[in-house]
């Protein structure tokens, strides 16, 4: 893994002085988030949770990548 891969954030949008809601954002190298993709959540409790749903997503992903050595391909 890279240094990258280790941050994740979770943002508020705002438009015109109103909370519009929060979003989640992750650019690293296993797994990096586009602006087509993010969702935007209506409390800092939804985006905490999409958050954990889309990381073990991504372990899931990973750990099903990787060959007999352990290593990913």
């Amino acid at each position: 893994h890279k240094d990258r891969d280790c941050h994740f954030f979770i943002s508020k949008r705002w438009s015109y002085g109103h909370l519009k809601g929060y979003e989640i954002k992750h650019s690293g190298y296993l797994m990096d988030t586009q602006p087509e993709q993010l969702e935007e959540y209506a409390t800092y409790e939804a985006a905490r949770d999409g958050l954990i749903a889309m990381l073990n997503r991504a372990i899931a992903n990973e750990t099903g990548r990787r060959n007999s050595e352990g290593c990913i391909d």
